[in-house]
């Protein structure tokens, strides 16, 4: 993805960029318990970050010891870099959270910021990504999209 970036930064002539993200779930409706948000660039459509949130994790699940104590304490130990579970709210707020951290990491990770935001009509997460105040000196826009209309 990295290499995406730096395609998008090349085709837009600067590191500010447009881009256009979206969520998807493992399954329908506000009950999945993992979801993905990506992030993709208006000029190449190439992926340029992506999110996984999970509320379970496999690992958490098979643990049969106690939830406290000494044992659990080792475990977690050990196990905690590997645990998939990074979400605790609702799937609803997936795309919201993932979207938040991508832009929040975009200029430590990539040097690029998504000053031009095209959404799927989710005011939910354009509202709470500059919320987020991802720039100190910019608020990303919001871009509207528009279907092209085929005339047959």
């Amino acid at each position: 993805m990295r290499a995406a970036v730096e395609e998008e930064v090349e085709a837009t002539g600067g590191r500010d960029l447009k881009v256009s993200g979206d969520g998807t779930w493992l399954t329908r409706g506000y009950s999945s318990k993992v979801g993905v948000v990506t992030l993709v660039g208006e000029r190449t459509g190439k992926a340029l970050d992506l999110e996984v949130l999970s509320t379970v994790c496999s690992g958490c699940n098979s643990y049969t010891g106690p939830k406290g104590g000494s044992e659990y304490e080792t475990w977690w130990a050990i196990h905690k870099g590997d645990c998939t579970s990074n979400h605790s709210e609702s799937a609803g707020l997936m795309e919201v959270n993932g979207m938040i951290s991508i832009f929040q990491r975009s200029n430590s990770r990539s040097n690029v910021r998504y000053t031009d935001y095209i959404g799927d009509g989710n005011t939910k997460t354009y509202s709470r990504i500059v919320e987020s105040k991802p720039y100190q000196d910019i608020i990303p826009r919001k871009v509207s999209f528009h279907f092209p209309v085929l005339l047959v």
